[in-house]
């Protein structure tokens, strides 16, 4: 049962450089190993997560009663939620360690998951988005930001709003307090799981949100005229500045840029351009987004087109563009500069765009799933 929302607030206390293909040559070893998580799709049909290297070397696995989407990591790594793909119900809290189960999660009545969570500072509390999908108000599907004790089972503690509709990723400001949230402004409804049912009246935002509070301190948006392009994904640099992915529910010849970036206190996003044989490509879609450790470049994926794009995002120029057929997720690996990708094929990809090398690191006997995270 939701709590009261007073009760919960007291206890919750571009200049464009020529396109380039990264040639395929073997990367020095990473002084800074990491280990990475996804969604898996085995090759039984079943789902799991799947615990990875930088090799594409499988760790672990644990199984999972549906499909997962997104797979949030504790500030330290030691605990991991996977949260159901939208509209799903279950989120499982894990072991970073070795996948262990910790605690299972169902959706409260009258709400579904958006398959992203987040941790807060000390992981003892996690933060998922939500649709309040029979909203009491009667307008269109209310995105809330629920709240669970960690501590205490996985106890709801209750929810605030996510100041937009359809929120789906969300990820913790370097400031500890602010949740950054990708309100896609798509609204949905389980009963139709997914049909889209307000394309010409959607309202994307990115928005900042005190999390002890669940006030508002801050919203992004695109202009009015691209107000179709959906903002689902992010990715935070440790100076605080967010990139977002976005997703275009528009008229097919309208080629607008999928990449942005915002800090808090600005009103639009200023998007990162790309060369249009680069754009065309994405094919409306990117599906996942990543900075590198250092924060200086960016990663975009499109599953769609079978790539990943990178930035420069101190220059906020184009950089190079990577082959690799159903591309999408990607996360930092260890270095400056390093990315890892997985692939709904089942490869894994080791990059590094500062000297433009590739590592072709392994093959899966399943499918990645859509996002890739570090731990």
């Amino acid at each position: 049962m939701v709590t009261d929302r007073r009760h919960f607030l007291a206890a919750a206390g571009a200049v464009l450089l020529a396109p380039q293909l990264l040639p395929l040559r073997a990367l020095a070893a990473d002084d800074a190993p990491r280990r990475f998580v996804s969604g898996l799709r085995r090759e039984t049909g079943d789902f799991a997560l799947a615990l990875i290297d930088a090799r594409g070397r499988v760790l672990a696995q644990a199984d999972m009663p549906g499909r997962p989407h997104a797979i949030a990591a504790s500030a330290d790594g030691r605990l991991l939620a996977a949260a159901a793909r939208r509209p799903g119900r279950y989120l499982h809290v894990l072991s970073g360690d070795d996948l262990a189960p910790l605690a299972e999660i169902s959706a409260a009545a009258g709400r579904h998951f958006y398959g992203h969570a987040a941790f807060s500072p000390d992981g003892r509390l996690l933060y998922t988005t939500e649709n309040d999908y029979d909203a009491e108000t009667g307008d269109a599907e209310t995105g809330v930001i629920g709240v669970y004790d960690l501590k205490d089972n996985g106890t709801r503690l209750g929810e605030f709003a996510s100041h937009g509709t359809g929120p789906h990723e969300l990820r913790l400001m370097p400031d500890g307090v602010t949740l950054a949230v990708a309100n896609g402004g798509i609204a949905t409804h389980p009963d139709m799981p997914r049909l889209k049912l307000n394309i010409d009246s959607m309202a994307p935002s990115l928005v900042f949100i005190d999390r002890r509070t669940g006030s508002l301190t801050g919203q992004a948006v695109m202009p009015p005229e691209w107000h179709q392009l959906s903002i689902r994904h992010l990715t935070i640099a440790p100076d605080g500045l967010v990139a977002v992915g976005m997703q275009f529910e528009g008229a097919r010849m309208e080629q607008p840029q999928l990449v942005a970036l915002a800090r808090p206190g600005d009103t639009y996003l200023t998007p990162l351009p790309l060369p249009d044989a680069e754009l065309a490509r994405m094919k409306g879609y990117c599906g996942s987004v990543a900075f590198d450790v250092a924060g200086h470049y960016l990663a975009a994926t499109s599953p769609r087109g079978g790539m990943a794009v990178l930035f420069d995002a101190v220059t906020r120029r184009y950089a190079t563009t990577v082959r690799l057929a159903d591309c999408c997720g990607v996360a930092a690996a260890g270095m400056p500069g390093r990315f890892v990708l997985t692939s709904g094929t089942g490869a894994v990809r080791e990059i590094d765009a500062q000297s433009n090398d590739i590592h072709e690191t392994g093959q899966s006997g399943g499918a990645f799933d859509n996002h890739l995270t570090a731990i």
